[in-house]
């Protein structure tokens, strides 16, 4: 594939655009929203290579959870562009299901990302067609370490020069510490101070003229969430604008928040942690597979709606042959408990459209402009990915609770049968 870096011969103010085996190169790759992620270069890359990146995969680095069968997952790069005169490329892909590593694919081999980090918004007081507004990635909440982690990308670079005027600037992250009590102070100086309205939602206090905010957050299973408003451009200031963050846990001293204990706020909920089946129940051992054949196919069951086996069958949930390694009690527990445990391909989401629709289901890519949502029923509606509002992951399956009770033991038996049976 050829690419192409932008050089300037002396003192010429002519650009000549000469194509390189081996250039321009990645500098940084960072997840911008969950449908799409950038990657800054050191040098303009050629329309030219944006077409073979569309065939590509970003690959995960992701342990398969207890009882569910190995295979490789991939979020899918539906189309590529590039801005800032070709010195940012920009991937909209499948949705980050998963906070795992993710590794760009060829040419960018070897430049990984994950959904850690921080959501920075900036809106200036007075009205301003030339700001730039929209959300971008942060490394961390320390400005000293955005600046050095991103000083080559040039979308960091001007999102960065608005923080000396006056204007909003929001964070948001969730705070994955152990759990427990943590104690959270942060410090602000130069033309920027915490609002208090941040206060609304924290325990805590504003001190120093809105320099320092310390607050107390009680750490679960889930991160809480973190949402900071600070007021830029306050004052004539030289000092580029400064934030810094400690935290206090278990009664240790304070110490740097760490970049790894943020997770931008659409990261997914981790997966829930998947146990040993109980055994199978006596009544429901000794299934007819032919008859449970028949229930899987059968209308009233609705099985083959959203699972496949061979070419029957929809591609709502797991294909049968998925089930091939587990035991008859692991696949009744998968009927009767849906959540225990989701595959990667499968997890479900809720999406939130700008005419106030919210739809449920598995996502699929569909084209560069359009996401299908797979519900249920196994009904598709496909959407436009401009006119997406807010697109959440679920940690609870599609699949409906109850069913063993609508079956009844009897058809139950037979359906494990045949699942446990299917080569």
């Amino acid at each position: 594939m050829s690419l192409c870096v932008l050089m300037q011969v002396c003192l010429c103010v002519t650009t000549v655009m000469i194509r390189l085996d081996d250039g321009p190169h990645p500098l940084l790759a960072w997840p911008s929203s969950p449908l799409e992620v950038r990657v800054a270069l050191d040098a303009p890359l050629d329309p030219a290579a944006l077409l073979p990146l569309t065939t590509r995969r970003i690959s995960l680095n992701l342990p398969v959870p207890p009882g569910l069968p190995a295979r490789d997952v991939s979020l899918v790069i539906a189309a590529a562009r590039l801005e800032d005169n070709g010195r940012t490329l920009i991937l909209a892909t499948d949705p980050h299901a998963w906070n795992t590593r993710f590794t760009l694919p060829a040419p960018f081999v070897g430049m990984n990302y994950t959904l850690d980090g921080v959501e920075a918004a900036w809106e200036p007081n007075a009205p301003d067609p030339n700001a730039a507004t929209l959300p971008i990635w942060w490394p961390a909440l320390d400005l000293n370490s955005v600046r050095q982690r991103t000083e080559k990308s040039a979308a960091h670079k001007a999102f960065l020069t608005s923080l000396d005027r006056p204007g909003l600037l929001t964070l948001r992250t969730f705070l994955a510490l152990p759990p427990g009590r943590a104690i959270i102070h942060l410090e602000a100086d130069g033309p920027v101070r915490f609002d208090p309205s941040t206060l609304d939602g924290l325990d805590g206090t504003l001190e120093n003229d809105g320099r320092r905010l310390t607050f107390n957050a009680e750490i679960a299973q889930i991160p809480p969430e973190l949402f900071l408003i600070v007021r830029t451009g306050v004052e004539p200031n030289d000092a580029p604008p400064t934030l810094s963050a400690t935290v206090e846990t278990l009664g240790r001293p304070a110490r740097p928040l760490q970049p790894s204990e943020l997770q931008l706020p659409w990261s997914p909920p981790p997966p829930p942690v998947a146990t040993a089946p109980s055994p199978l129940p006596d009544r429901l051992a000794g299934g007819d597979p032919q008859r449970g054949e028949t229930i899987f196919f059968a209308e009233e069951s609705k099985c083959s709606t959203c699972h496949r086996v061979g070419d029957r069958g929809g591609k709502v949930g797991p294909a049968v042959a998925d089930f091939r390694s587990h035991d008859i009690a692991w696949i009744a527990r998968e009927i009767a408990e849906p959540s225990a445990t989701i595959h990667p391909d499968f997890v479900p989401y809720t999406v939130s459209l700008d005419d106030g629709r919210v739809l449920a289901g598995i996502i699929q890519s569909d084209g560069p402009d359009h996401l299908n949502v797979i519900d249920t029923a196994a009904q598709i509606t496909r959407i436009p990915r401009a006119e997406i509002d807010d697109i959440r992951p679920s940690a609870t399956s599609i699949m409906p609770v109850g069913l063993t009770g609508v079956i009844g033991d009897q058809q139950l038996k037979d359906l494990l049968a045949y699942l446990a049976a299917t080569p």
